[in-house]
């Protein structure tokens, strides 16, 4: 079974601290599973060995991401992160200095990257 990268992808982005996604390695499609809404699944259903479950928001690591950037662009970049409020602050400073596609492009190849060593870790041939 080869399952779409792009599909995974997808899933990564919306994981956080309230939603974690899975794989059902039997079909190739992502489950979303989340603490608090009406869900397709039961939790339950998720301890099947059938789903595998994707990367968690520690292991994505998205405020990492934006570290990598900053420290690798401009020093107002990495003053925009520091503290509460860091993420808006980021895209904020990004946009002003004109590197918001820039830092887009960048994040979009690093959950590619963490979407293929998923795969390749798990054994799971992607498209």
């Amino acid at each position: 079974m080869k399952v779409k990268l792009d599909e995974i992808i997808d899933a990564l982005e919306w994981v956080d601290a309230d939603t974690q996604a899975f794989l059902n390695t039997e079909t190739g499609e992502t489950v979303m599973w989340m603490e608090y809404g009406d869900n397709d699944i039961d939790e339950e259903e998720l301890e099947d060995e059938k789903y595998i479950r994707l990367p968690d928001q520690f292991e994505i690591n998205e405020y990492h991401m934006m570290e990598s950037f900053a420290y690798d662009r401009d020093e107002r970049l990495v003053n925009a992160i520091k503290g509460s409020g860091a993420f808006r602050r980021f895209k904020d400073m990004a946009e002003e200095i004109g590197l918001i596609d820039d830092w887009y492009e960048f994040r979009d190849n690093c959950y590619r990257e963490r979407a293929e060593e998923w795969c390749e870790s798990h054994g799971i041939e992607w498209e």
